[in-house]
């Protein structure tokens, strides 16, 4: 069995016992177990839930309470009151609700009240009574009403916390989704140079068994006296020289897996081949370009949230003028000191007023958002000026390559026909094995160059997706 047979042997091995594994595979192995990506999740899920809970604070809200309370008369009436002290026991219960669409507060609340004294007799009609029941109960309802009519008219206060809870959120979900792309962008890379170095371990194997080929064919000439001492060694030489690349492909191609399947924690990725055919050159994508890009978005949610910011500040400057619209219906009191209907209303309408005497500090913070909003303004007109400039570069690369490609194509063909023509030669003794050697080196030297420049159109093309956010 020569070396050759046990190459054969070798590359079969490993075609049986390897697994095909394509890049669509291989990106949905990473969006279903990445833990970058799992993170990034429970990222936007926690800025929902701040979302969430600031929408919650538009909802009604219970308050209540209970008391006691005693008095000591001061001074003494000794009309009308006695000397005891008064007591008074309740519990009250309140529910508000915040109205964001026009700023104001709706109040509902309800109370029950016992008042104790020991009150002294007067004559009314031929009889001594107290002046009222004792103990003496009464409950009330009321209704309550505030709208501001300069600051916070419309909610623009109520309502500030909650919508940028939801720009923060959006401004979050866009930055998670370009930092998922650069993940991905940056594993489809990884995915390309497992293909280049897989199709360069081809090439070299290719090589190699060419190599063992001229050896074994040199070595039974030499036996039989056809060839001189000079051609066996140069064979030789030339088959060590293959081996040593050929185990340098092996050993880099085996680094990178082991590198890619610990850090995906995908151990199949050791025993499998990658499936892309380099030498299928995806076209650019020509499509316009999209009427948003993300990292534009992104710099335009933070200038809205300044916009927000500075509307809020502005309304602060305003002087507080609420009016505020109450009514209270509590229960008459009877003879027999029994809780009846409510039958008595109280009405009130009422204007509050109030303002700050010193409006500087918001002044400076106008003027601090102001200068935000336009360096955000500038950073955007740079980011786009960038994005085009790459584009363009990539564009440019991916035309320049393209066309060397073609060339490259015809040049490993022209080395290859080199190649058949030098063994001719030297198969009929006009041409010595340093030209055939010389003619095999340079068809290799070509089909690594020309591979070299297939690689480059694939990451060209997947950069070029991800600069327009179209990497699937």
């Amino acid at each position: 069995m020569n070396f050759q047979f046990c190459l054969c042997i070798l590359g079969f091995s490993i075609s049986v016992l390897g697994q095909s594994l394509s890049l669509d595979a291989y990106l949905a192995h990473i969006d279903q177990n990445s833990n970058y990506l799992k993170s990034t999740q429970q990222s936007l899920e926690q800025h929902r839930d701040h979302v969430e809970t600031e929408r919650r604070k538009s909802g009604w809200v219970v308050s209540g309470k209970s008391y006691w309370d005693q008095q000591d008369p001061n001074p003494p009436n000794r009309l009308f009151m006695s000397q005891s002290r008064t007591t008074h026991t309740g519990i009250a219960t309140q529910l508000t609700k915040p109205i964001w669409q026009t700023g104001g507060q709706i109040g509902l609340s309800h109370e029950l009240r016992r008042m104790d004294q020991s009150q002294p007799l007067v004559s009314l009609g031929g009889s001594q009574q107290p002046l009222q029941p004792n103990p003496l109960y009464t409950r009330s309802a009321g209704l309550s009403y505030r709208q501001p009519l300069l600051q916070n008219r419309w909610g623009t206060q109520s309502e500030r916390h909650y919508k940028l809870a939801k720009n923060n959120q959006r401004y979050q979900a866009i930055i998670q989704a370009e930092s998922e792309e650069s993940f991905r962008l940056e594993y489809v890379l990884h995915y390309l140079t497992w293909a280049h170095y897989y199709t360069m371990t081809t090439i070299m194997r290719d090589r190699l068994a060419v190599a063992v080929a001229l050896y074994t064919e040199n070595q039974a000439k030499y036996t039989n006296n056809l060839i001189e001492t000079l051609d066996i060694l140069q064979s030789q030489h030339y088959l060590n020289q293959q081996q040593t690349h050929d185990s340098q492909a092996q050993l880099l191609l085996e680094t990178h897996q082991n590198k890619l399947s610990a850090g995906l924690n995908y151990p199949a990725i050791r025993v499998s081949t990658p499936t892309l055919d380099l030498y299928q050159i995806p076209n650019l994508n020509t499509e316009p370009m999209p009427q948003s890009l993300r990292i534009v978005d992104a710099l335009k949610t933070q200038q809205a949230g300044n916009h927000l910011m500075y509307a809020s500040i502005m309304d602060q400057k305003r002087p507080q003028l609420d009016l505020i619209v109450q009514a209270q219906w509590h229960d008459s009191i009877n003879e027999h000191n029994r809780i009846t209907d409510y039958g008595l209303m109280d009405k009130q309408v009422a204007v509050q007023f109030s303002t700050p005497l010193g409006l500087k500090p918001v002044a400076a913070e106008l003027d601090a958002l102001k200068h935000d909003m336009q360096r955000i303004q500038h950073t955007i007109d740079h980011e786009l000026n960038q994005l085009m400039a790459h584009k363009a570069f990539l564009e440019s690369e991916y035309r320049r390559l393209r066309v060397h490609y073609e060339y490259q194509t015809t040049a490993v063909a022209l080395h290859t026909q080199t190649v058949k023509e030098e063994n001719r030669l030297y198969e009929q003794g006009r041409r010595n094995l340093t030209f055939v050697l010389q003619s095999q080196d340079a068809e290799h030297a070509a089909k690594l160059a020309m591979l070299d420049t297939a690689y480059q159109l694939h990451c060209i093309v997947a950069q070029h997706n991800a600069l327009l956010d179209r990497l699937q």
